[in-house]
């Protein structure tokens, strides 16, 4: 079975106290989805480092509770970017701190911040971009030093993970580099202590060899023709981010990625190539930037760099990967993320209880049914698959199930050709439906769960499409 890759946004933030900006962040993240066809997933964001401690929170909690009232960040999971430090206060000497616990109140009320603006889970990026001596959290190129970032990071994942009323999901983070001077993998912290394994990687390329591909500049960023694994013991890139996290049975996810104006277009591509590959590990997320910032410029909506847009869209088109771990859900007032594993073409459903299996995609065609979304269960809501197309249409309908969590997305529903819905009776009196930017979101609540489908592209929704059992 082939699956989407599992797409993020970044497009800035929303502004819950500005309308007009909260509409024009919300017209952006359309755009990006009409441009790639994907609906996002998942929203990057970062808790502003650049000032004292305690306003890691306050900005935390700005961006939490924006992204909460808008129409479209609200359903996408927080993709957290969080500093070992900050501007003012890094070095040996802090990340000893926060080992010894001494900010423990930062990092534990980010994730409160998030909770308490009602998302479920998020995803954190722990003092991302260490490798490279630009970050105040730099995990150096001694034992020492790197011994230093991984007490600090391990330490913080405790105090995160521990955090109730929301999972936090801990993120491995380096960057693409062709000389580390000291291997990346040395500052791993654990398998206890990280959940997925990331890599932030722009297509601007600083090949040792110009005779190298850009894909295995991308893979290899000291590779040479003579060498074409690299020539450099410690560089960092797709195939060393593949290897540790295979090795370590953890899932992939790309923190952040773009393509520049005027820069090759092969990056999308190999990222696909690469995850579709027989053994590749998962895909938690793509997070994909369309903006433009004092470091690059990456934006391709408005007609800006259309070449890197129609990369993206073949690369996400294109790309399969064996799937995502289950991520986040949102606000309960938000279409929350999602729920169980789905059957193949058949007209028997299955369902799967374990919470890290994977997100799955699933086309069916020409096929005759309803699709059911049961009692939710737990933490977890389960989405048993019936065929589709009850009129006879040979159209194809795309559904995205997220295990461990409780939303089902829905492509290309439509009420003319006989697509219905088979919900349980016992949440009828709970049913209600929300217009968000790029569908409708049906909601569904039973004592302590909510459950939502996400009806994609779909304006209005009678529920005369539901058949109730």
């Amino acid at each position: 079975m082939s699956n989407k890759m599992p797409l993020g946004v970044y497009v800035g933030n929303p502004n819950g106290n500005d309308p007009a900006a909260e509409s024009a962040f919300d017209n952006t993240v359309n755009s990006v989805s009409s441009i790639i066809g994907q609906t996002p997933q998942f929203i990057d964001t970062f808790a502003d480092f650049s000032g004292s401690w305690s306003n890691m929170v306050t900005s935390a909690s700005w961006n939490a509770w924006s992204q909460s009232r808008s129409p479209t960040a609200q359903h996408l999971t927080p993709v957290v970017a969080v500093g070992l430090g900050t501007k003012g206060d890094n070095g040996p000497g802090t990340l000893q701190q926060i080992a010894a616990g001494a900010h423990d109140d930062t990092y534990r009320g980010i994730a409160e911040a998030y909770r308490d603006a009602g998302y479920k889970t998020i995803d954190m990026r722990i003092g991302w971009e260490m490798n490279g001596n630009f970050m105040p959290w730099s995990m150096g190129n001694t034992t020492d030093s790197v011994n230093q970032w991984k007490a600090a990071f391990a330490h913080v994942a405790d105090v995160v993970h521990s955090v109730s009323g929301i999972k936090v999901n801990t993120v491995w983070n380096p960057n693409l580099a062709n000389n580390n001077q000291i291997d990346v993998s040395t500052a791993y912290p654990g398998d206890d202590k990280v959940d997925i394994v990331a890599l932030d990687i722009y297509s601007k390329t600083y090949k040792y060899d110009s005779s190298v591909s850009d894909s295995q500049y991308y893979n290899n960023p000291s590779a040479s023709q003579y060498h074409p694994d690299g020539t450099s013991p410690s560089q960092w890139g797709l195939a060393q981010t593949i290897a540790l996290a295979s090795a370590h049975g953890k899932p992939v996810g790309i923190g952040e990625t773009g393509v520049g104006v005027g820069d090759s277009t092969a990056l999308p591509g190999t990222i696909a190539s690469d995850f579709s590959a027989p053994g590749a590990p998962p895909l938690a997320f793509v997070n994909v930037w369309d903006v433009q910032t004092g470091e690059g410029d990456w934006q391709f909506t408005g007609g800006h760099n259309p070449a890197a847009g129609q990369a993206w869209a073949a690369a996400f088109a294109s790309g399969t990967t064996s799937s995502a771990p289950a991520p986040a859900s949102a606000p309960a007032s938000a279409p929350a993320s999602t729920s169980s594993a789905a059957s193949t073409d058949t007209s028997t459903a299955s369902t799967d209880t374990t919470a890290s299996v994977p997100v799955t995609t699933q086309t069916l065609s020409t096929y005759s049914g309803s699709v059911i979304f049961l009692n939710p269960n737990g933490n977890r809501a389960e989405a048993a698959w019936g065929p589709m197309d009850v009129a006879g249409d040979a159209g194809s309908d795309l559904y995205v199930v997220h295990p461990g969590d409780s939303q089902l997305t829905v492509e290309n529903f439509s009420a003319g050709k006989g697509d219905m819905l088979n919900i349980s009776s016992s949440l009828q009196n709970t049913f209600a439906q929300t217009q968000v930017g790029g569908g409708t979101v049906l909601s569904f609540t039973d004592a302590s769960n909510t459950g939502n489908v996400f009806l994609k592209g779909v304006s209005s929704f009678d529920a005369s499409q539901i058949a109730w059992s």
